[in-house]
């Protein structure tokens, strides 16, 4: 199968960014873009059958987070260091659940 890496913006607050992305999708990068926090993502080329519902966070350094949390990747921003996070593990949805 074939892979592509695509770029998705991070949001802020404590509910994070929720992705439907491919089994086995793996990030790669954070970095700030033009509009503001991104995530690269590396992934099959596909955006059919099941899906994997994953949430990111972004924390800054010292602010506590769930225990549970696995750690993404650093990005900083003027004189501030943040950190994206994923929390938990995914949980797989189908199209019909996601209207796909």
């Amino acid at each position: 199968m074939r892979h592509v890496i695509f770029k998705y913006p991070l949001h802020g607050g404590p509910d994070g960014t929720v992705l439907r992305l491919p089994p086995g999708a793996q990030p790669v990068h954070a970095d700030l873009q033009r509009t503001g926090p991104q995530l690269w993502i590396r992934h099959a080329d596909t955006r059919q059958g099941v899906m994997d519902v994953r949430t990111f966070r972004v924390v800054a350094t010292g602010e506590v987070f769930p225990e549970d949390a696995q750690y993404v990747a650093t990005y900083l921003v003027g004189g501030l260091v943040w950190h994206v996070l994923e929390l938990a593990r995914p949980t797989p949805v189908t199209p019909s659940e996601w209207g796909g």
